[in-house]
């Protein structure tokens, strides 16, 4: 089947969908599982336009730009700051965003809904907790350093042993 190209969901899927999915039109559906890759194809949701979705929230995380940690709902989306984003961006340490009412996330509610902030709080440190238990890897949002620093540093992006060069130069 084709997918259809102006259809747009409305259910939480996360990134590691993707390949299944793609692989599942590609009908290698049978190699991600046998790689035991994360995530579930998206087909059945896409094919039959149903909105349910892969997940109830989504954990959010950004050390690109800034160091940044959110988790979202279909209702809400938290974002807390993790520790080093540039002043520069001039963004609040704590957001708070009510998707249904405001999808543009216009609205800081941080300051009048603590009750949810908890909530979400705990939900972000419960995920953590069961993530980190299963990977055995440290939380990336305080072990990774804001990667885009680097950026204008040449030998950062590429190493001088690296570095191509036209013939006669």
């Amino acid at each position: 089947s084709v997918v259809p190209g102006d259809q747009r969901l409305e259910g939480l899927v996360t990134l590691k969908d993707i390949a299944p999915t793609i692989l599942d039109y590609a009908g290698l559906l049978d190699f991600a599982e046998r790689e035991r890759m994360e995530g579930e194809s998206l087909r059945s949701l896409v094919d039959s336009g149903d909105n349910a979705g892969t997940a109830e929230a989504v954990y959010l995380t950004e050390c690109s730009w800034m160091k940044k940690r959110g988790w979202r709902t279909k209702k809400w989306k938290l974002i807390l700051e993790g520790g080093g984003t540039p002043e520069v961006y001039n963004t609040a340490d704590l957001e708070l965003y009510d998707l249904e009412e405001d999808p543009d996330e216009i609205y800081n509610l941080a300051e009048e809904a603590t009750a949810v902030i908890q909530r979400l709080k705990a939900e972000i440190q419960g995920f953590l907790k069961y993530r980190l238990a299963e990977t055995g890897l440290p939380d990336p949002t305080e072990a990774q350093a804001i990667s885009m620093r680097r950026v204008g540093r040449m030998e950062m992006a590429v190493p001088h042993d690296q570095i191509l060069k036209k013939e006669g130069l």
